[in-house]
């Protein structure tokens, strides 16, 4: 296949440790560009990541020779531009979570890619984890019979909460890469105009993003319970979710940034067994998947994989026509349906139903 020219738009921290040393591993693929506001930023972070060149206007940015796919980092509530741009350019794009803050601003993504032809991913490296495909699979051929309940947990605690030091426990491999920046908590991610909410655009969205792989349903339904009233700024630290899927399934869902030693497991029992996805929703995953039924308890381990590598290949294979990479932007708009209706839950104490939209 034809080597893929990357970008990216917005060189912070994600892109800094994961993003870009996953581009510069995965075959097929190599970092051209880079823009930032700061031209400064963007040439050292290129020639540090060996990409040819830096800009500070994204126009010259799109226009720079065999820029293939563009990967959107900017603060959450920025994407549309340089997505919308990027696709009239004829550009495919891998656009950060959340996709949008605003349902609106979603649609205009999605109809613009469309319009051009290009493909639209949100980046959600949790659905590329091989343990949690495996546990895709084994729950559609039927594993644990019907499925009756779901648990998730995903806590990513703040440097802030435990006054800069994090020691939740290790996981088994870091992505590995030497970050060209330090990157201390920008202070849009403190402004809820521009990051739109606290757990429940940060922790949140990836949780429901599996678990609307995982049971291959939508969720009609949402009920919440947050701090949201009392924390700073009214951006919440921890909450707790129920979900209802389509069929009537009920999932349970723990968001928090105060939660050290959380296990960020999720679990699918239905009527034949237990599966389990532990540590399926941490940070950089790879994690062991165990199933528990009538002949006993079999765990299997999954080590040493790089699921930011994982992510970047299949959205260059999505690119030459071979699969459709997902989660695809019609998942980052129902990521964000489903997060108006939390949001509505919260404030209002009511189970809200999800309002979904045509893209």
């Amino acid at each position: 296949m034809t080597e893929l020219g990357w970008g990216i738009v917005g060189p912070g921290g994600v892109a800094d440790r994961c993003v870009a040393p996953a581009v510069r591993q995965a075959p097929g693929s190599r970092l051209v560009a880079v823009c930032s506001r700061s031209l400064d930023r963007a040439q050292v972070f290129a020639s540090s990541n060996g990409a040819e060149a830096g800009y500070d206007d994204l126009v010259q940015f799109l226009r720079h020779p065999g820029l293939d796919v563009v990967y959107v980092a900017t603060p959450d509530g920025l994407h549309e531009e340089p997505v919308v741009a990027a696709a009239r350019a004829g550009k495919h794009v891998l656009c950060e979570l959340v996709l949008s803050i605003d349902v609106e601003s979603c649609l205009r993504m999605i109809r613009a890619c469309r319009a051009a032809g290009v493909v639209l991913g949100t980046h959600i490296q949790h659905r590329h984890s091989p343990a949690n495909q495996e546990m895709r699979r084994l729950i559609r051929e039927g594993a644990v019979g019907e499925v009756l309940q779901v648990r998730a947990q995903y806590c990513l605690p703040s440097f802030a909460a435990f006054g800069g030091a994090m020691g939740f426990l290790r996981q088994h491999w870091e992505v590995k890469a030497t970050p060209v920046f330090d990157h201390p908590r920008p202070a849009w991610k403190a402004d809820p105009a521009v990051r739109g909410g606290g757990v429940s655009v940060n922790t949140g969205p990836s949780a429901v993003d599996l678990l609307r792989s995982l049971l291959d349903r939508e969720v009609e339904e949402v009920f919440a319970y947050s701090d949201g009233a009392t924390a700073p700024r009214g951006m919440e630290t921890v909450a707790t979710v129920l979900l209802r899927f389509e069929g009537g399934i009920v999932a349970t869902m723990e968001a928090s940034q105060r939660n050290p030693y959380a296990d960020n497991d999720v679990v699918v029992y239905g009527t034949q067994g237990r599966l389990a996805s532990l540590g399926g929703l941490r940070l950089y995953t790879d994690g062991d998947l165990e199933l528990v039924n009538a002949a006993g308890r079999r765990r299997t381990e999954f080590r040493q994989g790089n699921v930011y590598v994982d992510t970047v290949e299949i959205f260059n294979r999505a690119v030459h026509g071979n699969g459709e990479f997902l989660p695809s932007g019609v998942d980052g708009l129902r990521e964000r349906e489903i997060n108006l209706a939390w949001v509505e839950s919260t404030r209002t104490g009511q189970p809200v139903r999800v309002q979904r939209h045509d893209p």
